[in-house]
């Protein structure tokens, strides 16, 4: 069966030549093109061929640095067994990484350096899935193993010039690629690529070739050139986290496809190496062995956005922008910002409140030693003695039981959460399998910001002093992974010291006893919808 090229996949493509769209030859208008001609509208001598449902973006071959073109007639000419070799590892590899690139189901997916498609035939789910390679010979293979599936672009491109549509992409995925880009500038050029390609709150799962204990005791080199001419570059974590930090965000960097010592002088099957790979990745001396770093990173934004409206944001549309000044957004029925900055604009109302700051460039030590002693410190090292046990996990559900409960219970008002769901970053602490506290947290990748706090209530099972320990370890470990991912600053949400409701002064002492520093902040907002602007003022809100 020949394998047919979608042509819808051509809106997220451009030349990569010049950047012009691309659109089907002549009087061409099939949905689906088996054999076909590809032409770039502004300059319609850069024309491109569909072969067999392969549409082929490559430069010239000449053009491309020596070494790629090495590693280009080493994959074509290797493609067959490259494919055989990887299979084998399946076990090992496979099960971690999809479980970080997670359901692709209705959204736009992007491969790069796809090969003969050990991940891509698992993400075949996707509304449109790009698959990208510059070894023909391996999409030919990918090709032959798949049915017809229309929503499937196979593209032959060398992915550093390879240009996609901006912000349209809600996952992209490179799986072992990344170590063979010969040179650090190459490598920082693809990363720039594959973030303008994402939408902001999408997510990029890559895989690298770790540097391991065993390469490091028999001091083999951790740059070269394999045999069959393919260039390598094994990664330590912090490296790979140090290329990345211009333009990702790791949420999750782990080491995977762990080979134990002995194990093939024992013999194990597949099944078994797989499980006990599985079993190792958390085990931190035997990790070291691992063959591979895996990272699930989301791409750095300046500002974090999201929306709210009626019938799938179809109507009455309110925009929240966080860490950004405000400005007009066409189309809105209000807008709503988030800033430490004092700006008079016009039209726009505007509210001052109060927050503390944790500075995240000093050592981890001197910020923990900078907690009040008895009423944090203590407390987090009790609850560590207490077996609490805080997760940064996607346990949603738990968490908005939690919140609603908390806010009405201190007769707080409460917001929506649903629209926060893609961009938060969420902490719960577990006691005794049940979670009794939680944290919602927003980043822009420079301040990671406190959006909601909740603990249990009502339950007599739980002693204060729990939930309090509970509470300040979810916070110190959001402070932990902030300054991991690079944030120099931690805000924990907003204080009212002067506030007449006790509860809010009292929140106000905990997130002080932080050893932050105060620092005013503003909430900018314009109604546009005069429908909006009825109700507010029905439940009491003035001069708006």
């Amino acid at each position: 069966m020949n394998k047919m090229f979608p042509q819808k996949a051509l809106d997220f493509l451009y030349c990569p030549q010049d950047g012009g769209t691309l659109v089907l030859s002549g009087k061409m208008t099939e949905s689906q093109v088996v054999n076909g001609e590809v032409v770039c509208k502004h300059d319609s001598s850069h024309r491109y061929k569909i072969t067999n449902g392969i549409l082929k973006l490559m430069p010239v071959l000449d053009n491309l640095d020596q070494k790629i073109q090495s590693e280009i007639k080493a994959r074509d000419k290797q493609a067959e067994r490259y494919d055989l070799k990887l299979a084998s590892r399946f076990d090992k590899e496979l099960p971690s990484t999809l479980s970080a690139i997670g359901s692709v189901l209705d959204k736009n997916v992007i491969e790069y350096g796809c090969g003969t498609g050990r991940v891509t035939e698992h993400l075949l789910e996707a509304k449109l899935l790009i698959a990208i390679d510059f070894s023909y010979e391996s999409l030919t293979i990918l090709a032959n193993k798949l049915n017809n599936n229309f929503n499937l672009a196979l593209v032959q491109s060398e992915i550093i010039s390879t240009k996609v549509k901006p912000k349209s992409f809600d996952v992209a995925v490179s799986i072992q690629v990344i170590e063979h880009i010969p040179t650090p500038q190459m490598r920082s050029n693809f990363l720039a690529s594959v973030g303008r390609g994402l939408l902001d709150r999408g997510i990029f799962v890559l895989s690298a070739y770790h540097y391991d204990l065993r390469r490091r005791i028999k001091k083999q080199p951790q740059a070269g050139v394999h045999n069959s001419g393919i260039t390598y570059y094994y990664f330590n974590k912090q490296e790979l986290k140090q290329e990345l930090k211009q333009f990702f965000i790791p949420q999750v960097i782990k080491i995977i496809d762990i080979t134990w010592p002995l194990e093939v002088r024992l013999g194990l099957n597949k099944i078994l190496g797989g499980f006990l790979s599985k079993w190792g990745e958390n085990i931190s001396v035997v990790n070291s062995f691992g063959h591979l770093i895996l990272v699930k990173a989301k791409k750095r934004v300046d500002f974090v956005h999201y929306k709210w409206g009626l019938w799938d944001s179809l109507f009455l549309v309110k925009h929240w922008f966080w860490f950004t000044n405000p400005k007009d957004i066409p189309g809105s029925a209000m807008v709503n910002f988030f800033t430490y900055q004092d700006i008079k604009l016009s039209g726009f109302h505007k509210k001052e409140g109060l927050t503390t700051i944790i500075d995240l460039n000093k050592p981890l030590p001197e910020i923990y030693n900078n907690f009040r002693v008895n009423f944090i410190q203590k407390q987090i090292r009790r609850g560590e003695r207490n077996e609490i046990i805080v997760k940064h996990d996607l346990d949603f559900k738990n968490f908005k039981s939690l919140y609603f409960k908390f806010r009405k219970s201190h007769k707080l008002p409460k917001e929506r959460l649903k629209p926060i769901k893609e961009v938060g970053e969420f902490f719960s602490a577990y006691y005794r399998g049940k979670v009794i506290a939680g944290g919602l947290f927003i980043t822009n990748g420079i301040v990671m910001r406190a959006w909601a706090l909740a603990s249990q209530v009502g339950d007599q099972t739980l002693s204060r002093e729990i939930i309090g320990q509970a509470n300040r370890l979810v916070l110190w470990q959001a402070i932990k992974y902030a300054k991991a991912i690079g944030c120099i600053e931690f805000d924990l949400g907003g204080i009212s010291p002067e506030s007449p409701n006790r509860h809010l002064r009292t929140l106000s002492e905990f997130k002080e006893a932080f050893g932050g520093s105060r620092r005013k902040n503003f909430y900018y907002y314009k109604i546009y919808s005069p429908l909006i602007r009825f109700w507010m003022r029905f439940r009491g809100f003035k001069d708006i």
